[in-house]
């Protein structure tokens, strides 16, 4: 799964009592898709040129939810990215 460690994009908001950083939880959202899309990146460059199978762990890894209707499906990614399908 994709980690949560924080990079260097944002500058961090101080507490007004002291030295202690508060990040916001859109600083660490957005750190999250930067790393789960770097993560991405790097596992179809290591498969370049292979035929991509059906990885259950690269799936569960960026997408949340699927939801199939009569008419379409919506794929929701934990990124926060929604994708409709028409059938």
């Amino acid at each position: 799964m994709c980690g949560t460690g924080v990079s260097g994009h944002y500058k961090a908001k101080r507490s007004p009592g002291g030295d202690k950083v508060k990040l916001t939880e859109e600083q660490a959202l957005f750190t999250r898709n930067e790393e789960c899309i770097a993560a991405l990146r790097k596992e179809l460059e290591a498969s370049k040129g292979d035929a991509l199978a059906y990885d259950d762990k690269l799936v569960r890894d960026f997408i949340e939810k699927i939801e199939v209707f009569s008419e379409m499906m919506r794929f929701t990614m934990k990124a926060g990215m929604v994708t409709e399908v028409a059938m």
